[in-house]
């Protein structure tokens, strides 16, 4: 009695059936996935469902724009003045508050005393702080963040210009020199990479007490 042979397979049902596999793997991956998402959403932190809250109240609150940024900012020179240096070592960490308001970090933070970060916070969480806007109660969540977590708050000018800023004062220049280089993002990125967007039409010269008072 001969053998019954099996009929061949042809490439493409293999391909095919491959593929099906792949498929409910994903798909099951993709469900477990969204299950554990769920999951965890149902034991979200008190502090993680206060940064939400806060979060959507942004968006009911129109975008800080570049001029209402740049008043901000010159603002926030001001608490200081102009030559204050808020890294004095090139590179170091910067916090949107006084690191004696900063709730506990996981790992310890170890700050010098005396210290510009024990004075205030940086120029940018200074500056966002002073906001008639829902985004400056929400600086003490992102105590140790940069302005892009601020992003959702603000135009897309508005962000260069703080950007630019915060880098200048972390990279160990004045806050009035900070301020002058977000003045320089203005004047070269403005009309011609955010079209549409408000221009600020304030003085160009650094701020100076002398000129509040």
């Amino acid at each position: 009695m001969s053998e019954e042979t099996a009929a061949p397979t042809c490439p493409d049902e293999e391909v095919a059936g491959v593929q099906g596999e792949a498929a409910e793997s994903s798909e099951s991956s993709e469900l477990e996935t969204r299950t554990a998402r769920e999951a965890l959403g149902q034991h979200d932190p008190a502090w993680l469902r206060g940064i939400r809250r806060r979060k959507a109240a942004w968006a009911e609150a129109p975008l800080i724009n570049a001029p209402a940024a740049l008043g901000l900012l010159a603002r926030a020179v001001l608490t200081q003045g102009p030559d204050f240096v808020y890294s004095p070592m090139r590179g170091t960490p910067c916090y949107n508050l006084p690191i004696g308001e900063i709730a506990p970090f996981e790992q310890p933070v170890s700050i010098s005393d005396p210290s510009p970060k024990r004075i205030t916070g940086c120029l940018v969480g200074t500056a966002l702080m002073l906001a008639d806007h829902p985004v400056a109660a929400s600086v003490p969540d992102f105590a140790a963040s940069g302005v892009t977590a601020f992003a959702e708050a603000l135009t897309g000018l508005a962000l260069a210009l703080l950007s630019q800023a915060q880098q200048e004062q972390d990279n160990g220049a004045t806050w009035g020199q900070a301020y002058q280089a977000a003045v320089q993002t203005v004047r070269k990125e403005g009309a011609a990479r955010y079209p549409g967007e408000p221009i600020p039409v304030l003085g160009w010269e650094v701020p100076s007490n002398d000129a509040a008072a």
